[in-house]
C-alpha cells in the first residue's frame, strides 16, 4: 500500500486504510442523516446491497467512478467524504 508523505499545509498522514476507513464512516454518516436504508442506497446505485455495504462498511475500496456515483445519490460531494 502507498502511504503519503503529505506535509504541504499540515495535511494529517493517513495510509490508504485509514483513508478507506474515513470515506466509508463519511458515506454512513450521509446515509443516516438522509434516512436512507442500505437496501434503497444501492437500488439508487444499481448494485447489489451486499457490495454497497462492503464499500460502506470500508472492506473494499472504491473506484473514482462509484465514489462519483455515491455522492450524487447521497446529494453531496465528493470532496464532502473526504478528510481536509
Amino acid at each position: 500500500m502507498m502511504t503519503s508523505n503529505c506535509t504541504v499545509n499540515g495535511c494529517p498522514t493517513m495510509s490508504d486504510d485509514e483513508i478507506t476507513a474515513f470515506v466509508a464512516r463519511r458515506i454512513h454518516m450521509r446515509r443516516t442523516i438522509l434516512g436512507l436504508k442500505q437496501r434503497e442506497v444501492a437500488e439508487i446505485l444499481d448494485v447489489y446491497e451486499s457490495q454497497y455495504q462492503r464499500w460502506e462498511s470500508g472492506r473494499h475500496k472504491l473506484s473514482a467512478p462509484a465514489l462519483y456515483r455515491i455522492a450524487h445519490a447521497l446529494e453531496t460531494t465528493v470532496h464532502a467524504l473526504f478528510p481536509l
